[in-house]
């Protein structure tokens, strides 16, 4: 059990080694982008910004019949900026940038000390006496969902990075006509008029 301590002290040392020098120059930035859009036809635009989405290998996220939620690869958030300045008049125009570069590189050393330290308890297990097995086998445990939960967090991190998230909220126009399902019995009223039926009686 000695060795396992010791063993946990070195994984300290060694975290705060390689964590607090460590750097990346490529930068690992996520980016989100809100859009405020007044249009005539809402949703003649939901569909549109639909088929941008899958046209460009993003997805839609959510949408309703005011607002849609892209994630979109890396790279398109300028023709979408543009098709939807065609679409209608822009309001609002917000950008939110978060550098996780630092996270995902103390991320992935933990993971590379994480991996380590279950290799070597493998090796204790493998070797440990009867009255020993049982703490070492919960501590590789503990170890194993260590490691996958720090593979999680890494994943959510880069997911967001190649994927910029989109919000357009779109408004009416006012003066616009609603789009209504019309009886076709009476559509011949509304063709000739009321006041041209008046006129007959």
């Amino acid at each position: 059990m000695k060795r396992i301590g010791f063993l946990g002290i070195s994984l300290f040392f060694i975290i705060m080694l390689f964590g607090g020098t460590a750097f990346s120059s490529d930068a690992e930035v996520i980016f989100n982008y809100r859009y405020s859009l007044t249009a005539g036809d809402p949703d003649a635009v939901i569909e549109s910004l639909r088929d941008f989405a899958k046209r460009n290998g993003g997805y839609v996220k959510f949408f309703s019949n005011n607002r849609i939620d892209l994630r979109l690869p890396k790279g398109r958030e300028a023709q979408l900026k543009a098709d939807i300045s065609r679409m209608g008049y822009v309001s609002e125009e917000n950008q939110s940038r978060q550098d996780v570069s630092k996270m995902l590189l103390d991320l992935k050393t933990q993971l590379k000390v994480k991996k380590k330290l279950l290799h070597d308890l493998k090796d204790i297990f493998s070797s440990s006496q009867l009255s020993d097995t049982l703490s070492v086998e919960q501590e590789l445990g503990k170890v194993i969902v260590e490691v996958e939960s720090i593979k999680g967090q890494m994943f959510y991190y880069r997911d967001r990075v190649a994927l910029p998230e989109i919000q357009v909220y779109i408004n009416r126009s006012s003066g616009a006509v609603t789009k209504k399902n019309v009886d076709t019995r009476w559509e011949w009223i509304r063709k000739m008029g009321i006041h041209s039926l008046i006129q007959d009686f």
